[in-house]
Formats: C-alpha cells, structure tokens, sequence
C-alpha cells in the first residue's frame, strides 16, 4: 500500500472518528438537557397554571355567597382584600412565568444561567415575603364574604382558626420547597454548561 493511500485511509478514519465524537458529544448533551428542559417547563407551567386556577377557585368558592342579601360592609370589604390579592398573585404568577421564560438553556453561558437562576430566587423571595401578607389578607377576605353565610359556633370557629394556621404553616414551609426546586435546577443547568465547554 502505498504511503498515499494509508495517509488518505488515515484522514477518512480521523474525520470518521471526529464525527462520532461530535455526535457523541450532542447525545451527551441532549440527554443531559432532558432533566433540566422538563423541570424548567414544569415551573412554567405552574405559574400559568396558578393564573388560571386561582380565579377558578376563587370564584367556585364563593359564588353561592353573591346575592344581594349578602351586601354589607363585610362583603364589599371582603371584596376587596380578595380581588386585591387575586391582582397580585396573577401579577407575580406572570412575572414569574416571565423569568422562567428568560432562561435558555441552549443559549446563554453558564454565568448567564446562573444570573437569571439568581433573579427567579429574588422573584420567589419577594413571592414569599409578600405571601406573608396576602395569604392571612386572602383567608380574611374569604371569611368576610361568606360571613353571612356561616353560621357560627364551637366547630366552625375552631374550623376557622384551624384552617388559617394551617394556611399560615405551610406558607412558612413552601419557601423552602420552591428553594430546593430552584436550586436543583441550576445544579442541573451548571452540569449541562459543565458538558458543553
């Protein structure tokens, strides 16, 4: 075999083997994607999901209560502080939905993922922050607008009282949840980048 021919064989098989590493390389890389596209797409569709079903339930809940036998101050003030808060979580809901959306997987540098990874944790802390608030303000509004419709005694005051405290301890747990999601995902997203240098 002249050297030619082998150096020719050569080069074909090194292009061969190139080829293959790159393709190796995209397998790696888009199954390495997988985890973190789908925690990604379920965060976002959680905050979408929340725009939508608050409304829902909120309206389901309290529709008998709506006659006009029922308007009093305590209605209209229940209104209010329950409209208000709706406003605000469908607000945070798109604003988070937006930032979930920011992030590009295949696009931006590993720095940049973790910049938009460090404004979703400031959006959920002003989330949680802000829940303090709105939840118990929720809960009340509830409670003012089927005030009429209650009928008060030993259980349904106990019932009341045991309802918002548990409303109040798990807005003190979710944080944390929603925290350890965040954080899976930008280990997930610096794995990725990790790969793709």
């Amino acid at each position: 075999m002249e050297y030619e021919e082998l150096k020719s064989l050569w080069e074909k098989y090194d292009r061969k083997l190139d080829n293959l590493e790159d393709l190796n390389k995209k397998i790696l890389i888009e199954t390495l994607s997988k985890k973190p596209r789908r925690k990604l797409f379920l965060l976002k569709y959680k905050s979408i999901f929340s725009i939508v079903i608050y409304p829902i339930i909120l309206t389901g809940l309290l529709y008998p209560n709506f006659k006009h036998e029922n308007i009093d101050w305590k209605f209209i003030l229940g209104c209010v502080f329950t409209v208000s808060v709706l406003v605000y979580l469908i607000y945070i809901n798109l604003k988070t939905y937006m930032t979930f959306n920011d992030l590009d997987l295949s696009k931006d540098s590993a720095i940049e993922s973790v910049r938009k990874n460090n404004k979703i944790k400031s959006v959920f802390k002003t989330r949680y922050r802000n829940a303090l608030i709105t939840l118990p303000l929720l809960y009340w509004g509830i409670v003012l607008i089927a005030w009429n419709s209650i009928t008060f005694n030993t259980l349904t005051t106990i019932l009341i009282i045991g309802l918002f405290i548990l409303l109040f301890l798990y807005n003190l747990k979710g944080p944390g949840i929603h925290k350890n999601m965040i954080d899976r995902l930008e280990k997930d997203i610096l794995e990725l980048k990790e790969y793709i240098k």
